[in-house]
């Protein structure tokens, strides 16, 4: 992968990549994987991109070849994908996307009757969605704030993909009431999902949470101590 200047606000991002995997039941696997994107920049505070991505997703060894759940039949996942986005980097540091994935024989695992799970694969399915980020420093305070939505769906089976919420928020906040003092709060939160029972074939909700971290951290020259 490499970036080409084409002016001092053009770039051209371009890479390729092949990847091949050997089974021990047999066969060979090659993908060939392109990435081409453009980038414009008409502020040193300011870009805008936009990409096309292939990517293959080899199975894990455990995917493969676990006693309790592998599958050596397991095909490699396919996926290609658009993106287009943005940073604005001045008094405030905002970034966002727009993504768009379509993926081919999606790795996913289902719980068998005896309580083991299996890895199949999904024959189509995608992921689209946007992101946005936001993040400021106010003298000894530091925030971050993140939301993502996903737009999903297993269209082989005309269902949600299983535990994906579509709306989930995290903040990050940080406190510094002396140098070497750290109070710090991390926080997520996700709306409802669903989850599909592969031997009953029912879909079961998955509700909303909220989930909040507090920390106190002191750094020492050598070492820090935390209370989390």
């Amino acid at each position: 992968e490499d970036h080409f200047s084409i002016t001092d606000k053009w770039n051209l991002i371009g890479g390729v990549s092949l990847d091949t995997i050997y089974k021990f039941t047999g066969g060979t696997s090659s993908k060939f994987n392109p990435l081409v994107g453009i980038k414009f920049s008409p502020e040193d505070f300011l870009d805008f991109h936009l990409s096309f991505s292939q990517k293959s997703k080899f199975p894990s060894m455990r995917s493969l070849y676990s006693s309790s759940s592998g599958n050596p039949d397991l095909l490699s996942e396919m996926g290609t994908g658009w993106e287009a986005g943005w940073t604005f980097n001045k008094e405030i540091y905002v970034s966002g996307a727009f993504f768009f994935n379509k993926y081919k024989d999606l790795i996913d695992s289902y719980r068998l009757p005896d309580g083991t799970r299996r890895y199949l694969n999904v024959g189509k399915a995608h992921i689209n969605g946007f992101e946005v980020q936001a993040q400021k420093s106010f003298g000894r305070l530091e925030a971050t704030l993140n939301y993502t939505y996903l737009g999903h769906r297993n269209e082989s089976d005309d269902r949600p993909l299983d535990t994906l919420s579509a709306h989930s928020l995290s903040l990050d906040v940080s406190v510094f009431p002396l140098e070497s003092l750290r109070l710090g709060f991390y926080g997520l939160g996700a709306s409802a999902s669903s989850w599909f029972d592969f031997n009953a074939s029912k879909l079961y909700d998955i509700p909303s949470y909220f989930n909040l971290d507090a920390i106190v951290s002191y750094d020492f020259a050598r070492f820090q101590v935390f209370l989390k």
